[in-house]
């Protein structure tokens, strides 16, 4: 599914909620130009309802997995992905970002379609966490000998700090 998929006519909203369900894979992230997604499972269950003042209100749920690079190691890791949005889409000319507590997406005058696709791709990487790490004792054992050898050598250079000072005034003497 593409970013263009996730598009929903208006004309279809009438009264009462409305549902739709969409499964967005790698394709749709790749879509974004986000390399760090290796591999995406997402189902976005969508709920629309028009309201009387013209506006449309939005229950995005999202839920799935998005395979990243483990930040440790740097080989690829599943993480679960979980996230819920309640969203109002309407026409407004000033800029406002959120009506009775929900976030707005502005809709362009006379527009006949409501494109949730950078919402449901906001709300799956804002789901990840901080860091995207393995649980503790799967990340990869060549990946963190690597970087145990790199924070040694690190370390000992860091109990020289007056090491290139020392070398600054060795030249100068000479």
């Amino acid at each position: 599914m593409t970013a263009e998929d996730l598009s929903i006519s208006l004309n279809e909203i009438t009264s009462g909620w409305k549902e739709y369900n969409w499964t967005v894979g790698l394709e749709f992230f790749q879509s974004f130009e986000n390399d760090n997604i290796l591999d995406a499972d997402i189902r976005a269950k969508v709920k629309v309802s028009k309201v009387e003042d013209g506006s449309f209100l939005v229950d995005l749920a999202l839920s799935g997995t998005l395979t990243v690079p483990c930040d440790r190691c740097g080989e690829s890791v599943e993480i679960a992905c979980k996230n819920k949005a309640d969203l109002v889409a309407l026409h407004c000319e000033e800029d406002i970002f959120e009506k009775d507590g929900r976030e707005i997406i502005q809709l362009e005058e006379g527009a006949r379609a409501l494109n949730l696709s950078q919402e449901v791709y906001d709300f799956a990487i804002l789901a990840l966490p901080l860091k995207c790490c393995h649980q503790k004792g799967q990340c990869s054992a060549k990946a963190l000998e690597t970087l145990s050898e790199s924070r040694k050598a690190s370390k000992e250079q860091d109990n020289k700090p007056f090491a290139a000072l020392a070398d600054l005034i060795k030249n100068s003497n000479n």
